[in-house]
């Protein structure tokens, strides 16, 4: 750039800037600066900007800063183009904040790097302040021409100056609602986890819910679910014959799923992960809405689960990441057996697991019908959401494509039931701790009734129909016993026996 050019521009940093010049010094500080757009958010007030195509450009910049915690760069003419569908302006001005835009934004993309956001900043601030200043005392000056001395003191008394220092005090920050993935469930920029026993499709829920947020589909419980890229580690899961055959299943946009976590050995390298893989695909025009993490176990490293300082420690990351990019993670833990104590002690590990995370949800068998799952909230500090839901395991045929031509393999997947669970999660462990017991009741029947030899199964369903047990919870209390059960003919019938012990 020749010199001359270059001493027009530092001139225009100088004090004597015109309230025209930095009001577009603003729009595209907050164009292309994060960390400018952050800090002008502390001290922001669109009242002190002249022009009204100014305020509401930098409105949206600012709105879009606080959903994605970064500056929107090449995005602007999106946001012009989203409010100008949903019918925010008038013909007349939609023209002169496009004919704006146009100037602004190119100076932005072009000279980007040349912003100083600390310097600017300073300059923005000062520029806020003498605007407050003028305009209250404009006020006053009003009011005590109009002979209303009184009110006029007590405006002189009431000036509050709208540049804070946010290294002092709270009241720079700008409160703000919640975000959601997933309404009133899994919030945005925090950290969910997913807990049950083995064996109940928790990896398979993780991909319905991967997919209604690749596809934008509704959630279960009817809430609008906004389209979004997905970032999924698995430890122990090959993705080529497991998770993409039940992400199709489910129905993802596989093109805005991604796999992260390949070569990580602990949280911080799958941190790291995350970071990088949401600003590459955010360059490419993917917002990253989700991270799933198949089992949060397999990240730990060397941390010991048992040890809530240090759980809490190797969990931090996580939560960063997750507010930095507000993306809601979501990860999995296993539960113990059912044992004493409340449904969140169950939790695998440390109590550090759960008390990190901002929401919880606890997987379980149902009481009454062993095909059924309950989806239940354990925690929830951020909604007053309390029920729950429930869904089955089904099989679903899925085509895939092999080196003998297309070929269809059966998946599971979740088929979501319409009932709303009321059950708390420390009522379904308490029936969960009832299941078991019962089991060991049944063990005992099974190995008496079998104590004397092998009877046929038509028998054994008599004799469990007399006892009032039901042949799912005997032919479980079987399968714990390691109960044989032949065929001695092709046409005859089945008997049941107890193992050959030697």
């Amino acid at each position: 750039m020749p010199d001359g050019s270059s001493g027009r521009r530092k001139r225009q940093y100088g004090p004597a800037m015109s309230g025209v010049i930095l009001e577009r010094r603003i729009i595209i500080g907050l164009i292309i600066s994060g960390p400018y757009a952050k800090k002008i958010r502390q001290i922001w007030d669109p009242a002190l900007i002249e022009s009204p195509e100014m305020a509401k450009i930098a409105q949206w910049l600012l709105d879009y800063h606080e959903r994605y915690g970064q500056a929107p760069g090449r995005d602007i003419e999106q946001l012009y183009l989203s409010a100008l569908d949903r019918g925010e302006m008038g013909k007349a001005e939609a023209e002169l904040i496009e004919d704006t835009l146009r100037g602004v934004s190119a100076d932005a993309l072009r000279d980007g790097n040349e912003v100083k956001p600390d310097f600017l900043f300073d300059q923005t601030a000062e520029f806020l302040k003498k605007r407050a200043l003028t305009r209250h005392t404009e006020i006053i000056s009003d009011l005590t021409e109009r002979g209303r001395l009184d009110e006029a003191e007590e405006a002189a008394r009431s000036y509050r100056s709208p540049c804070v220092d946010a290294e002092e005090s709270l009241a720079s920050i700008t409160p703000r609602p919640v975000n959601w993935l997933w309404p009133d469930r899994i919030p945005l920029g925090k950290l969910t986890i997913l807990a049950g026993a083995p064996d109940l499709g928790k990896s398979t829920v993780l991909c319905n819910i991967a997919a209604r947020v690749s596809s934008g589909t509704d959630w279960p419980d009817s809430a609008r679910a906004r389209r979004r890229a997905v970032l999924i580690a698995t430890a122990e899961d090959d993705f080529d014959d497991t998770v993409v055959p039940r992400l199709m299943a489910a129905g993802a946009d596989l093109t805005l799923c991604h796999a992260i976590g390949a070569e990580a050995a602990n949280i911080d390298a799958l941190c790291v992960d995350i970071d990088r893989k949401a600003e590459s695909l955010r360059a490419r025009g993917q917002i990253v809405g989700l991270a799933v993490i198949d089992p949060l176990a397999s990240y730990l490293g060397k941390v010991d689960s048992h040890n809530d300082g240090q759980v809490r420690v190797a969990l931090r990351p996580l939560r960063d990441v997750a507010a930095r990019h507000r993306i809601a993670i979501v990860a999995l833990r296993h539960t113990r057996k059912a044992g004493s104590g409340s449904a969140m002690d169950q939790v695998s590990g440390s109590l550090g697991f759960v008390a990190s995370a901002r929401a919880a949800f606890l997987i379980t068998p149902d009481r009454e019908d062993e095909t059924k799952r309950l989806f239940i909230p354990l925690k929830g500090n951020l909604t007053p959401t309390k029920t729950g839901l429930a869904y089955r395991l089904v099989p679903a045929d899925v085509a895939l494509r092999s080196r003998h031509g297309t070929v269809s393999t059966s998946v599971p997947c979740i088929e979501w039931l319409s009932e709303v669970v009321s059950m708390s999660a420390d009522e379904a462990m308490e029936a969960a701790r009832e299941r078991h017991t019962k089991i060991e009741d049944v063990k005992e029947w099974l190995t008496d009734i079998l104590s004397d030899g092998p009877l046929p199964m038509r028998r054994v369903e008599e004799a469990a129909k007399r006892a009032g047990y039901s042949m799912i919870t005997v032919r479980r209390a079987a399968d714990a016993l390691g109960v044989k059960k032949d065929k001695t003919t092709f046409n005859g019938s089945w008997s049941w026996s107890m193992p050959t012990t030697h």
